[in-house]
């Protein structure tokens, strides 16, 4: 069979969705145009966006949130989003993810290329994030001079842990002047002895975080000395001292608890700790009492004498044993000494005379074994089983 030669319309539309939405260039991009066409429904807003020589459709869905600004049409607008393909009709659109005013807009597509500038350059990698002191003694505190984000910030931080000393470092937190005043509160925090910072600034509208996107600002903050915390107070648009603090919470009230140790904790934890120690202790005691108990029980302690009883006792029974050993041993040297005897007497040549023979000697007492030993003449003496008898040899033979 041979192979098919065409493309079903579901197909090729499948295969361009496929090419098109992996594209890398089309998962975000920033369109330009007015809208036009603008509907809004429950689940989503549909509009158009159209220039003098183009139109593409767009849709942003809701999932339960509006977008912070509500277009209408005739409106010139910046809208972000990827661009996706309707395999059903072959047509394809755009996702909006954020709508922004043109004017506002182009704040917007600087910024983003800075975070994407700082992002390959690693100032916002998370191996960089450093972890919090437990126990702070010196906490640094950037803020506006009497604002609500200070006072908060004091207040909680000398509830939690009143042993830290804080050290203030007043600064402008927005408008044209406060990256640069910014700059100087932390070249003045990075020339005292901290354990850690916390730059504040509370609540406020979203364009006033603009002195916290500034890049040299950012850069200084990414090259402080200890760790840092942001509560810039946006939590869903972060700015970029945000993204290059080591920390971050959206309230100062949540930068004061992950800043220092709450005491109450710290007296819970020492009050455990002490009752641990107590017990083992108390366990220990018993243990040694119970041994104290034992060896108060034995013989020798109850009464003084125990001892020398008790070495009198074995004494006697070394002397008993030793008299057995030596008892045991003289026996047996008896024993052997009998039968060193019996073998001497078989031996004995008077042994033999009492068997019925006769032993004879000379004169000088010597043995006489052969007729050569002696000569005519020579006195010898015969000793019998009952007695001896001298003679004179009066011839050999």
């Amino acid at each position: 069979m041979e192979p098919r030669s065409y493309f079903t319309i579901k197909e090729i539309n499948t295969a361009i969705k496929t090419h098109l939405e992996g594209e890398p260039t089309f998962r975000q991009v920033v369109l330009k145009g007015e809208v036009s066409n603008f509907r809004q429904y429950p689940k989503a807003l549909y509009f158009s966006l159209k220039d003098q020589e183009a139109k593409i459709s767009a849709v942003f869905f809701l999932y339960g949130a509006y977008p912070k600004y509500l277009p209408k049409d005739g409106d010139e607008v910046l809208v972000t989003g990827a661009i996706s393909v309707y395999v059903k009709d072959g047509s394809y659109q755009i996702n909006a993810k954020q709508i922004e005013l043109f004017g506002l807009g182009d704040q917007l597509i600087a910024l983003q290329k800075l975070k994407e500038k700082l992002l390959k350059e690693g100032l916002f990698d998370a191996t960089k994030k450093r972890p919090l002191p437990l126990y702070p003694s010196n906490v640094g505190i950037i803020a506006g001079r009497d604002s609500a984000a200070l006072k908060d910030l004091t207040t909680n931080l000398h509830r939690r842990y009143p042993v830290a000393q804080l050290i203030f470092f007043p600064s402008l937190v927005q408008g044209l002047l406060a990256p640069k005043d910014l700059m100087r509160a932390l070249n003045l925090a990075y020339q005292t002895p901290l354990d850690v910072l916390i730059i504040a600034r509370g609540g406020g509208a979203e364009e006033d975080l603009s002195a916290f996107n500034d890049e040299a600002l950012v850069r200084k903050v990414a090259l402080s000395p200890v760790p840092t915390i942001a509560a810039i107070g946006h939590e869903i648009n972060l700015s970029l001292v945000d993204l290059v603090a080591d920390k971050r919470v959206s309230t100062p009230t949540g930068a004061a608890e992950i800043a220092v140790p709450n005491q109450q904790d710290l007296y819970q934890d020492i009050h455990t700790s002490l009752e641990r120690a107590l017990q083992a202790i108390r366990s220990r005691i018993q243990l040694l009492s119970k041994q104290l108990h034992s060896f108060q029980e034995r013989p020798v302690l109850v009464s003084p004498l125990a001892m020398y009883d008790l070495q009198k006792e074995s004494l006697k029974n070394y002397q008993n044993r030793l008299q057995q050993a030596i008892k045991s041993l003289l026996q047996n040297h008896q024993a052997k000494a009998q039968q060193y005897r019996a073998s001497l007497n078989a031996l004995s040549p008077y042994a033999v005379i009492d068997r019925g023979y006769a032993l004879t000697t000379l004169a000088n007492g010597e043995v006489v074994h052969s007729l050569k030993e002696i000569k005519v003449g020579d006195l010898i003496t015969t000793q019998l089983k009952d007695g001896t008898f001298t003679s004179e040899v009066k011839k050999k033979g």
